[in-house]
């Protein structure tokens, strides 16, 4: 009888054993759980305020360049000249110019726009340009229009055709042309260089811009070949 008792009671002890190692072990995976979920949601936290905050510089950078006295000035120049010559061309350079800074404010705070967003502003850009530079300067699109649809992180392309034309040398007989493309699954941004005597040094922050959103984005980092062309590889977000 009392062996009977003592089996009973021993059994008793190993359920109740079991069941707080059942609980300890549901505790456990609960805590882990909460801690893993935590991390990985301040990890996300900082990822996109760390986006944020790149493309904000990248964004007031971009609206410095176009509010600076030499871009105002030159500007100007061109309108006053434009509108002794041609009256419609001046109103289309003042829509682009608009349209510039419109693009600029409203996607202050984006993180991705449309391909076609951003082509539709390089177009206005490249006339602001081509009216001050004439055919000296070029930009030839080659993008179809499924891929129009994919995204890209806002003013991208601008500040790359934007570089090109501060750091080569072009007139009427040696024109530049920078070429927009795909290839595989990346948008391809190039130019042959002709670099300028005197060469305006580059801080690289629109590249290294450029690159990090990329980076936080999607894993993935843009691909720059630096030879007798400047070619940069952006990848295509779906």
């Amino acid at each position: 009888m009392n062996h009977e008792f003592s089996f009973q009671e021993e059994s008793n002890v190993i359920v109740k054993t079991s069941i707080l190692l059942f609980c300890a072990a549901v505790l456990y995976n609960v805590i882990y759980f909460a801690l893993y979920a935590y991390n990985y949601f301040a990890k996300v936290q900082v990822k996109e305020l760390e986006l944020e905050r790149k493309q904000a510089e990248i964004q007031l950078r971009a609206l410095k360049s176009q509010l600076r006295p030499h871009f105002l000035f030159n500007s100007l120049n061109v309108l006053s000249s434009l509108f002794h010559k041609d009256i419609k061309l001046a109103e289309s350079f003042i829509r682009a110019l608009g349209k510039s800074y419109d693009y600029t404010l409203k996607n202050y705070t984006s993180t991705l726009v449309t391909v076609e967003e951003e082509l539709e502003f390089v177009k206005a850009y490249l006339l602001l340009i081509r009216t001050r530079f004439g055919n000296s300067f070029n930009v030839k699109i080659d993008i179809d229009i499924e891929t129009q649809k994919s995204f890209i992180p806002p003013l991208t392309l601008q500040l790359l055709i934007e570089n090109a034309s501060k750091h080569n040398f072009f007139d009427v007989k040696i024109p530049l042309e920078v070429r927009l493309y795909i290839e595989g699954d990346e948008l391809i941004v190039s130019n042959l260089k002709v670099e300028k005597k005197r060469s305006i040094e580059s801080t690289k922050f629109g590249l290294k811009n450029i690159s990090s959103r990329y980076s936080i984005l999607t894993g993935k980092r843009i691909k720059v070949i630096n030879n007798d062309s400047f070619t940069v590889k952006l990848p295509i977000l779906r």
